[in-house]
């Protein structure tokens, strides 16, 4: 029997690839919001989280019988798990409008959703040149990219709150945008750890 092989590299891209899938459904959905229509759109966005899940799972377990992984096993564990919670807060952000029963938004909420589409989208480039980092010649200044994209979303995240507090309209709509932006300002977090935990794994096999 054929051993199966595993490119744990490619499996990487492919967890980037899902984080692209529902950062761009994100976007689509809040450019188009209609609040009749959140069931489905999250039925939706939870399909590929799901698969993104199985993905990981495959991966882990062919991890757990693999004699000699590329990078250590680890580092192999962290990175997907990073990779894996920038899925999951997109879908977390859908969730928060469907729970508070959002009926409109706010154009920020847009401007919020395009960051983090580049971001996914800068996350994937970084990744496809993370297996031959040695010889990449814009793999650091795709990490950097990220970090200001990052700074971006705070500063994004600072106006939204500054509007929120100053023109308050009732205490629940202050949790409720609170707990949207919170969740925005996370997913762009999630975005910077990978990339600054890849940079990491650069420095300590180089």
């Amino acid at each position: 029997m054929k051993k199966e092989k595993l490119n744990y590299f490619d499996e990487f891209i492919k967890g980037t690839e899902y984080s692209i899938k529902c950062s761009n459904m994100l976007l689509e959905i809040v450019k188009n919001f209609k609040n009749q229509d959140m069931k489905q759109n999250i039925e939706k966005i939870h399909k590929i989280e799901h698969e993104a899940d199985e993905e990981k799972h495959h991966m882990m377990k062919f991890l757990l019988k693999d004699f000699l992984p590329p990078i250590e096993r680890e580092d192999i564990i962290k990175i997907s798990h990073r990779i894996d919670n920038v899925t999951d807060l997109t879908e977390e952000i859908l969730i928060n409008l469907n729970i508070f029963n959002v009926k409109s938004l706010a154009p920020e909420v847009i401007e919020c959703a395009e960051l983090l589409v580049k971001c996914c989208d800068n996350l994937k480039v970084l990744l496809t040149e993370f297996a031959n980092f040695k010889k990449s010649n814009i793999i650091q200044s795709k990490i950097v990219e990220i970090n200001k994209l990052e700074e971006e979303g705070d500063s994004i995240y600072h106006k939204c709150m500054k509007k929120i507090y100053a023109n308050p309209k009732n205490v629940i709509d202050i949790i409720i945008w609170t707990t949207i932006y919170n969740c925005f300002e996370e997913c762009f977090d999630a975005c910077e750890s990978v990339a600054d935990y890849i940079e990491t794994v650069i420095m300590k096999n180089s």
